[in-house]
């Protein structure tokens, strides 16, 4: 993250604030940088992934149903797809 706000060309993308009591005055600054030429490679929950788009956790499941990226199983549990896991946008989670 740090060379990401560090390199000369760091852009700020997104910028919010949420209402956190654990924060100092009651809220959260969340800011998104990007930054060309360094590695994109941290991996984030599917629930703050579908947060900054504004969507719902379940709008946003429903939407990688849609897009082949998640498998909806009988137990109402997910899981990625082989396709999801090899082009790196689902990472399955480590037990």
């Amino acid at each position: 993250m740090q060379a990401a706000v560090a390199a000369p060309d760091a852009r700020l993308v997104h910028r919010q604030t949420r209402q956190d009591p654990n924060m100092m005055f009651g809220e959260a600054e969340i800011c998104w940088y990007h930054a060309p030429g360094v590695a994109d490679d941290e991996n984030c929950s599917i629930a703050d992934a579908a947060w900054f788009p504004g969507y719902t956790l379940e709008e946003y499941v429903d939407l990688l149903v849609r897009d082949s990226l998640l498998v909806a199983c009988e137990d109402g549990t997910y899981l990625p797809t082989n396709y999801a896991v090899m082009t790196g946008q689902l990472t399955p989670r480590r037990q």
